[in-house]
């Protein structure tokens, strides 16, 4: 039952990330758009970069963690084993769709 409660913590926490990295996507893409001038742009892209980079970073580690975790269900049996499968597809999915963001590339905008 520890392998089940430790995927659902897992699950609840990759929703939060994954809601929290598309806010955050987002918000700099307006900040991006709306930069006043290349020294503003480049600061705030250069930021934008290293939270990308930290995130997909972070998405990486949870994928090998659930690899690990995994291989742990197969040793349970019933429904907890069933329970911890369906959770464990729900984390690979949002993983996944969250390793599929493409980082916004850095546009070259005059003075």
């Amino acid at each position: 039952m520890h392998i089940l409660q430790t995927i659902e913590h897992l699950l609840d926490t990759v929703q939060e990330t994954a809601k929290q990295f598309q806010l955050t996507h987002e918000d700099y893409k307006v900040a991006l758009q709306t930069a006043s001038d290349k020294v503003t742009y480049d600061r705030i892209y250069d930021e934008y970069e290293e939270k990308y980079k930290e995130a997909m970073k972070g998405f990486k580690e949870v994928q090998i963690s659930v690899n690990r975790l995994c291989q742990s269900t197969s040793m349970m049996k019933g429904y907890p084993k069933i329970e911890a499968i369906k959770l464990v597809k729900k984390i690979r999915k949002i993983i996944k769709n969250q390793l599929s963001y493409h980082k916004m590339e850095r546009c070259m905008r005059e003075e």
